[in-house]
C-alpha cells in the first residue's frame, strides 16, 4: 500500500512517474494530430 500503510514503496513511485509521463506524451500527441485535423478542414 505504500504511503497509506507506512510501508516501503518500493520501485512503485517510478513505475507511478513513468505512467504519467507515458499517458502525458500519448495524450499531447493525441490533441496535436486532432488540432492540425481540425484547422486543415
Amino acid at each position: 500500500m505504500g504511503l497509506l500503510m507506512d510501508t516501503e514503496i518500493g520501485n512503485s513511485a517510478l513505475v507511478a512517474l513513468a505512467w504519467c509521463v507515458g499517458l502525458s506524451l500519448v495524450g499531447c500527441l493525441w490533441a496535436r494530430s486532432a488540432f492540425n485535423r481540425g484547422a486543415k478542414s
